[in-house]
């Protein structure tokens, strides 16, 4: 059972010392701590909307293995969740509509952002086989082998076909989210654009270009790493 999380509303003090940082709000009411919170970590940055910050005293080390102190520097956050234990430095636009988990670092970012009722990849029908269509596969992030298998070749199966298709389709509205998540772990870094992107726990990505709609699978054990330039949209990549 996950432990429910005590926020609190910053003290006087706590504002005037984030104003005299650089730090700006449409509300400081909106924003929420939890207890521990150092202000001292919080810089240049503005805040608009409903957001939660955890505890982010500490040092972290980034998608380089260089260990960098906690905090939110040079930043414009918009309804976003940060948990524990997390650095969120330079970014260039805005990250918007994230729950960020904690022992996560994200630098250097243009744009992160989730719109919505976003689907993260879930419900896309990619062409398979024959690239005139006709055996087109919908993903979504629980599918395995067999699944896409039986959907591509057994067209010949109709009823069952339209049985396998409506199960990804329930699948992806059971995802459907305003709200994009980033996992436990997660490192992040020198992206120019993530637009709709779930981020799995312990995954590094490093100088790609723009994620688009996706979901991007990762574990402890198995880390996935997307790396320089990538391209990517409506996709789902395996840990």
């Amino acid at each position: 059972m996950t432990e429910k999380i005590s926020y609190r509303s910053l003290k006087e003090k706590e504002i005037k010392a984030l104003e005299s940082q650089g730090c700006t709000s449409d509300a400081f009411s909106d924003i929420l701590v939890v207890d521990g919170f150092n202000q001292a970590c919080v810089r240049n940055t503005h805040f608009v909307g409903k957001v939660k910050i955890g505890n982010l005293s500490g040092t972290i080390k980034n998608v380089s293995g260089l260990e960098k102190p906690c905090g939110i520097y040079n930043a414009a956050i918009i309804n976003c969740t940060i948990g524990s234990g997390c650095r969120i430095a330079n970014i260039g636009i805005h990250i918007a509509n994230y729950d960020i988990a904690d022992d996560v670092c994200i630098e250097n970012v243009g744009t992160m952002q989730t719109n919505a009722g976003a689907t993260f990849g879930n419900g896309v029908e990619v062409e398979v086989l024959n690239e005139t269509g006709g055996r087109e596969v919908m993903l979504f992030d629980e599918i395995n082998a067999q699944f896409a298998y039986m959907l591509c070749v057994h067209r010949y199966r109709p009823k069952m076909v339209e049985k396998l298709k409506a199960i990804a389709g329930k699948y992806a509205d059971s995802v459907k989210a305003d709200t994009g998540k980033v996992a436990v772990g997660a490192r992040i870094s020198s992206v120019v654009e993530i637009i709709n992107l779930k981020i799995g726990s312990y995954a590094a990505v490093n100088s790609a270009s723009t994620l688009n709609n996706g979901t991007i699978l990762s574990a402890r054990d198995a880390p996935t790493k997307v790396g320089a330039d990538v391209i990517a949209q409506d996709f789902i990549i395996a840990e």
